[in-house]
């Protein structure tokens, strides 16, 4: 169904875009040569957005020596705490292979909890299924990391790698397309400049301003939930088991973290949201016990909540002559078996993939390199998108033969291990077509 982006959504992601870079660290690494910001300026690659799916495309598509620039609105600030807080994510251990594949994994992995196992289960019912990489021959299904560290290190490596240019703070003005380039307009605090490039990649997320000024409309459902996100520590250590609970208001979601810390992402019916967030700590800890449950003990800190809307968007036409979307500015999907971020680091992959081999005298859109792209992405999209929602629609059905059955199927799945291992390939984002970028390599 076609839509508008709910007014919830539309400030949870305005607050966010404002305080995205603010949690990444200080960058302070040897200066290269400015970019010198004449009145027009030519690229064979722009990016608009410089968050994670931006900031990774940028540094996999450095290597075959394309001039590249990226136009972020919210200048990077220093915040050299690290706070009990911040923001967690779960990279696929596709995800991961992308980062090792661009070099930066010896910087990401400290800062990475290994996901052991995966544990599934339904409140209430007898069944459960369990999650295990040696079925697959890997020693762990994926990776839980803040985004503090995770910002640093790729902003660090744009910092570093001489063919990125980083144009921030910026702000998207106008855009306009011919038949050999795409021109862009933006506001600095010195004045308007005009960027062009061969192609225009935005990466400028949920409410991206590029797919706004393309006139490109989107389908979307609302979940009429919201998903309430802390850090919290548990008597039992996690031993880097993730888990996974659905519950009648929705799933709850505990990944492992450092420090013996798991990352919380509880989803709740809109209308309970302002009784959990009014809860005390220990309230809002003694709730989560009882809805989680005891497998990792007493629930013994829960730290600051924040929450956001949960909705499903995806943009029918993704590619609009020189212009394409990748990331959140392209889909999002429910949190749900943590596909997010790790679906635009696949367009990412993808879209590597397609325009390897091309120089900077070549053109992307004339040589048609972005017909298979648009092929292989649309087929993972919409798979991705159909599993998150049917998982949400299945659990989320209260009816007590419903609910029997999915305990039956819970207990079958962890029987049967074909299934257990198709359903390890899942979790790893290692199923069907792998883009050499998400490959494992000797």
């Amino acid at each position: 169904m076609q839509g508008s982006i709910s007014q919830g959504w539309k400030l949870w992601i305005k607050k966010a875009h404002e305080q995205r870079l603010n949690n990444y660290v200080k960058i302070s690494v040897a200066a290269k040569p400015e970019l010198k910001m004449d009145q027009s300026i030519d690229f064979d690659i722009l990016i608009c957005g410089g968050g994670m799916a931006g900031a990774s495309l940028a540094l996999a598509l450095a290597p075959q020596g394309w001039k590249i620039g990226i136009v972020e609105a919210v200048e990077p600030s220093s915040n050299l705490q690290p706070s009990y807080d911040d923001r967690s994510i779960a990279l696929a251990q596709a995800s991961a292979n992308l980062f090792r594949n661009i070099n930066l994994w010896p910087q990401l992995e400290p800062h990475c909890q290994p996901i052991r196992s995966i544990h599934v289960s339904d409140k209430g019912r007898f069944g459960v299924t369990r999650i295990q990489p040696q079925s697959i021959g890997l020693d762990a299904l994926g990776y839980v990391i803040e985004v503090r560290p995770l910002g640093q290190v790729l902003h660090q490596k744009i910092a570093q790698t001489d063919n990125i240019h980083l144009i921030c703070p910026a702000k998207l003005a106008s855009l306009q397309q011919n038949k050999n380039s795409c021109q862009i307009a933006i506001e600095t605090s010195d004045g308007v400049h005009q960027l062009s490039s061969k192609l225009l990649i935005a990466a400028d997320g949920a409410l991206s301003p590029v797919r706004r000024l393309l006139g490109l409309n989107h389908d979307q459902s609302d979940y009429d939930q919201s998903a309430i996100i802390a850090n919290v520590t548990t008597e039992i250590a996690h031993a880097g088991r993730a888990f996974e609970r659905f519950t009648d208001s929705g799933p709850l979601a505990m990944l492992p973290l450092t420090e013996n810390r798991c990352s919380l992402v509880w989803c709740v019916k809109k209308h309970q949201l302002e009784q959990h967030m009014a809860l005390d700590d220990q309230q809002f800890a003694e709730q989560l016990q009882q809805r989680f449950g005891w497998r990792l003990g007493r629930i013994e800190k829960a730290g600051q909540r924040s929450h956001y809307p949960l909705l499903q968007m995806r943009v029918p036409q993704q590619i609009k002559d020189r212009v394409m979307l990748i990331g959140n500015a392209a889909h999002a999907v429910h949190p749900v078996a943590g596909q997010g971020l790790n679906l635009g680091l696949r367009d990412v992959a993808e879209l590597v993939e397609s325009l390897s081999g091309l120089t900077s005298q070549q053109d992307p859109v004339l040589d048609g390199r972005l017909t298979e792209y648009q092929k292989w992405r649309n087929a993972d999209q919409r798979k991705i998108l159909l599993a998150t929602h049917s998982l949400v629609t299945l659990f989320s059905n209260q009816s007590n033969l419903l609910g029997h059955l999915r305990g039956a199927s819970l207990a079958g799945m962890d029987l049967w291990q074909p299934v257990k291992k198709m359903l390890a390939r899942q979790a790893t984002g290692l199923a069907g077509r792998l883009p050499s970028l998400i490959q494992e390599r000797s």
